[in-house]
C-alpha cells in the first residue's frame, strides 16, 4: 500500500519472547515497508544486551521500568510510519498479518484502529486453534490469514496485544494515558478516546497471530513468584478499572451497553457489546420462532422436528400461527404442549401472521419461518453469528428454491435430511460466510426483535407470500439497516403457494400492482447488478472513486463495497425511494442528471457507469461531454446502450412495425437510439477514446442463429451494401471509453 509503519514493542524481561517476536516480524513483514522500535524498560534477563546488537532495531534504553503506557508513548513519539503499531513482545506474528491489517485500516477514511484475533485474549478476540508448536501454528496462520472485508467487525474496544492506527488518530489524540501505568485499561481508554475523535474501530477476523499471553507478568520458574505476580496483577487491574470508570463516568458493565451509554448522544449506528457477542457464544440468546401455516400438515410437522432439535441450544420459544388450516392440521397444533398457538379462524395471510406472532413473542431474536422450510444444522447459529456481528438489519439463508437473490448456487438432489445436511456443507465451504442483499424473503428471516419494533409491522395489504417481504426489505434500507444473506442452507417448499390453489407465479403478479403502487419502483428492475459492467473494472487499484448515473437501489455500489470497502461510490438516481436505499452503500443524488452541475465534481472519478441511461436522455451527446469532465485523466465511462440494429428489430421494420413496448430496444421511456457506429462518433466528438466494445446478445439455439446468419447473406447477395453480422445480433453494446483529453 506504500504507507510505512511504525511497530513499537515494550521489553521488559521476556527474552525468549522478544527474540521470537522480532524474528516473526522480520520474517513475515514486507521489508522496507514497517520500522521497528524497542523500548527496553530495564530488564534483567539480557534483553538490553541482545538489542544492543540489533542493527535494525531502534531500541530506546530506560534506566527503569517506566510501564506499558510511557514505553508505548516513547516509541510513538519517535515514530516515522504512516501508522503506528503496538505490538506486545510476547506474540508470534504470521503471514500476511501487516497487509490484511492495513487493508482494513485504510478501507475507509472514518476507520482509526484495527486489531486482529488470536489464540489467548479477553474481549471475544480469542478463536480455538488446533495446533500444538509453532510450526503448526505458522501452517494454521498461512491458511487462516486470507483477506476477506467480510470478517471485518466493528468493535466497541480493541485489546492492546496488536494496535495498529493511522498516525492522524494519533496526532489528534495524543498517546495512552500514563495514569494507567504500568498497565491495565490503557486500551479501553484509548479505544474510546477514538470513537471520541469520530473514528471507528475494526476487528479483522481474517488475521491471527500468536499470543502467549501476559508473559511479561506471569512466566516465571518460581511457582510462588508467579502466584505473587498474579495476585498484584488482579489488584492492579481492579485500581486502573477505578480510574477508568472515574475518567469516562461511565457504569462498570459499559461494554455490555454500548456507545450510547458512553456518549449518551451517540447519533450513529451503535456498537455490538460484548455481552451480546458472550450470550451467542454461551446459547444464551432467546429466539423466538414465528412460523404461519396454512394445512400442509406433513411438511409443517417436517419443519417443526427439525426446528425443535436446532434450537434446543438457547432459550426458545415457538409461536405458530394457524391461519384458517382445516381441522386435521389445526387440531394437530394444539395438541402439541410445547407449542403456542394463535389460531385465526380464516387466512389472514402472510403479513398478518407475522404481526400477530410478533406481537406474541418475548425473545430477542424474531425468525420468522414457512411451514415448508427445513432449515439445516448448523443455519440458526450461524444466521445469528452474522446478525448479531455484523449488527444487520436482518439475515436469512439461501433456499433450495428462491424467488430472488437467495437460490442456492450448487446443490445435489436430496430425499432425506441427512443428504440435505451434505448440501449445506458443500454450501458452506463454497461459500462467502455472508454476503450483502437488497432483499431478504420471509421464507426464512431473523432480525431482533428491537429492529422490527424501530421499523414497525409488516404491512397487511401484502396479504399473500411474496411481496411483504420486499416491502420490508425496503423499509429495513430506507432506516440505514442493512442486509445479510448467510452461507448456509434451507430447504423451502412450494405448499404455502398449492395450499392456497394459488400457483407461485399467480400469488406474485396479484400483488405486484399494489407493491408498485406504494413504492413507484419495479424491484426486478432496481435490484439488478450489471456484472458485466463491473467485470470491465481494473479493481486493483485501491480506493476508487466511482461515479453511477442511474445507480438504482445501490446493487452494482454493494457488490463493490463488500469487495473493496475502500471504493468510494457516488451515484445519481432518478427515483428518490430507490435513492434512499441506495445511500446506504454511497454517496447518493437524487436528481435528473440532465441538470447535473459539472464544475462540482470536475476531475473527481476514476469510473462512471452509465447502464442503460443514455438512451432515456434528452441529449445524451451533451451529457456523455459533462461526464468526461468529470473524469481524471486516464479515467475511463463504462455504458451499455440498446442496439437499434438488432436483426429482430430490422425484420420488424421491414414488415413496417416500429412498436412500442414496455421494455426492450423500443422501450417506451426511451428517447435517442444508437448503432455501434453512433455510439463511436459520440464518445469521440465528446473527447473519449473507445478501449473495448462487446456485444451482448439473445440467448439463441444455433438454428436460430444460422436461420438469421442466412437472411442477411441474401442480403448481401441481393448487392445490398450492409454491416458485418454481428451489427445485427447484438442486442446492447457495452462500451468502455477512456478520457483522452486533459479536462477544461
Amino acid at each position: 500500500m506504500g504507507k510505512m509503519t511504525s511497530i513499537v514493542i515494550l521489553s521488559y524481561n521476556t527474552l525468549s519472547y522478544l527474540q521470537y517476536c522480532i524474528e516473526s516480524v522480520r520474517r513475515f513483514t514486507a521489508a522496507g515497508s514497517y520500522e521497528l522500535i524497542v523500548v527496553e524498560n530495564a530488564s534483567k534477563d539480557g534483553s538490553a544486551e541482545w538489542l544492543r546488537q540489533q542493527a535494525d532495531i531502534h531500541t530506546i534504553f530506560n534506566a527503569e521500568n517506566v510501564g506499558f503506557p510511557k514505553g508505548c508513548n516513547q516509541g510513538m513519539e519517535v515514530a516515522q510510519g504512516d501508522d503506528i503499531l503496538l505490538l506486545n513482545s510476547d506474540t508470534i506474528v504470521a503471514p500476511n498479518w501487516l497487509e490484511n491489517l492495513k487493508r482494513a485500516l485504510y478501507s475507509r477514511e472514518q476507520v482509526g484502529a484495527v486489531s486482529c484475533v488470536t489464540n489467548a485474549c479477553s474481549n471475544l478476540q480469542s478463536i480455538a486453534v488446533p495446533y500444538k508448536n509453532i510450526d503448526e501454528m505458522l501452517d494454521f496462520a498461512a491458511a487462516f490469514n486470507q483477506s476477506n472485508p467480510r470478517l471485518w467487525e466493528p468493535r466497541l474496544r480493541l485489546i492492546g496485544f496488536c494496535f495498529l492506527f493511522k498516525r492522524e488518530v494519533y496526532h489528534k489524540i495524543g498517546g495512552l494515558d500514563e495514569r494507567f501505568s504500568p498497565g491495565n485499561y490503557e486500551d479501553d481508554d484509548y479505544s474510546l478516546r477514538i470513537w471520541q475523535a469520530g473514528y471507528e474501530l475494526l476487528l479483522c477476523r481474517d488475521t491471527f497471530i500468536h499470543h502467549f499471553g501476559s508473559a511479561s507478568f506471569q512466566k516465571d520458574e518460581n511457582p510462588a513468584i508467579a502466584r505473587e505476580k498474579r495476585e498484584r496483577f488482579k489488584k492492579l487491574a481492579a485500581r486502573n478499572k477505578e480510574k477508568f470508570l472515574a475518567k469516562w463516568q461511565v457504569p462498570a458493565n459499559y461494554q455490555e451497553l454500548g456507545l450510547k451509554a458512553v456518549f449518551p448522544g451517540w447519533q450513529g449506528r451503535e456498537v455490538v457489546s460484548c455481552r451480546e457477542l458472550w450470550d451467542l457464544a454461551h446459547k444464551k440468546t432467546r429466539i423466538s420462532a414465528i412460523i404461519a401455516v396454512y394445512n400442509n400438515l406433513e411438511e409443517t410437522q417436517d419443519c417443526l422436528q427439525i426446528l425443535h432439535c436446532l434450537l434446543a441450544p438457547y432459550p426458545h420459544e415457538i409461536i405458530v400461527i394457524d391461519n384458517g388450516s382445516e381441522l386435521k392440521t389445526s387440531q394437530w397444533l394444539i395438541a402439541q404442549a410445547e407449542l403456542t398457538v394463535i389460531r385465526n379462524e380464516q387466512n389472514l395471510g402472510m403479513a398478518a401472521a407475522w404481526n400477530q406472532g410478533a406481537q406474541a413473542a418475548q425473545g430477542d431474536v424474531l425468525l420468522f419461518l414457512h411451514s415448508d422450510a427445513i432449515l439445516s444444522e448448523h443455519c440458526v447459529e450461524r444466521m445469528l453469528d452474522v446478525l448479531i456481528h455484523q449488527q444487520a438489519g436482518a439475515v436469512g439463508p439461501y433456499f433450495s428454491h428462491s424467488r430472488y437473490f437467495q437460490k442456492a448456487p450448487r446443490y445435489k438432489a436430496y430425499r432425506i435430511y441427512a443428504e440435505l445436511q451434505q448440501n449445506a456443507e458443500l454450501l458452506e465451504q463454497s461459500l462467502e460466510p455472508w454476503e450483502g442483499s437488497l432483499m431478504l424473503e420471509s421464507v426464512c428471516l431473523m432480525m431482533k426483535r428491537e429492529i422490527y419494533q424501530q421499523v414497525g409491522h409488516f404491512d397487511e395489504q401484502f396479504h399473500l407470500p411474496g411481496w411483504e417481504d420486499w416491502d420490508y426489505s425496503i423499509r429495513l434500507q430506507k432506516a440505514g439497516l442493512l442486509l445479510y444473506k448467510v452461507g448456509t442452507f434451507v430447504h423451502h417448499g412450494t405448499g404455502s403457494f398449492q395450499e392456497n390453489g394459488l400457483s407461485a407465479e399467480v400469488a406474485y403478479n396479484q400483488q405486484k400492482k399494489d407493491f408498485m403502487a406504494k413504492w413507484e419502483l419495479n424491484p426486478d428492475y432496481y435490484s439488478q447488478t450489471h456484472q458485466d459492467m463491473l467485470g470491465l473494472m481494473e479493481k486493483e487499484k485501491h480506493g476508487l472513486n466511482v461515479l453511477e448515473i442511474g445507480c438504482a437501489m445501490g446493487a452494482n455500489f454493494l457488490w463493490l463495497k463488500e469487495h473493496d470497502p475502500s471504493i468510494k461510490c457516488v451515484g445519481i438516481e432518478l427515483n428518490p425511494i430507490a435513492a434512499d436505499v441506495a445511500r446506504n452503500f454511497g454517496d447518493i443524488h437524487s436528481m435528473d442528471v440532465e441538470e447535473l452541475d459539472v464544475p462540482a465534481w470536475k476531475g473527481k472519478f476514476d469510473y462512471i457507469l452509465a447502464g442503460d441511461v443514455l438512451e432515456h436522455l434528452k441529449n445524451p451527446w451533451e451529457m456523455v461531454a459533462k461526464l468526461r469532465k468529470l473524469l481524471r485523466p486516464e479515467g475511463r465511462l463504462i455504458a451499455s446502450l440498446p442496439n437499434v440494429m438488432f436483426f429482430g428489430n430490422v425484420f420488424n421494420l421491414l414488415s413496417g412495425e416500429w412498436k412500442y413496448e414496455d421494455a426492450g430496444i423500443l422501450d417506451r421511456t426511451h428517447l435517442r437510439f444508437f448503432t455501434r457506429k453512433s455510439i463511436d462518433r459520440m464518445l469521440l466528438e465528446a473527447g473519449f477514446a473507445v478501449e473495448n466494445i462487446q456485444a451482448l446478445g439473445l440467448t439463441m439455439s444455433e438454428s436460430d442463429k444460422n436461420y438469421v446468419i442466412e437472411i442477411l447473406k441474401a442480403f448481401r447477395l441481393s448487392g445490398i451494401s450492409m454491416a458485418d453480422d454481428e451489427q445485427f445480433m447484438a442486442y446492447q453494446w457495452l462500451v468502455v471509453a477512456q478520457n483522452r483529453t486533459e479536462n477544461e
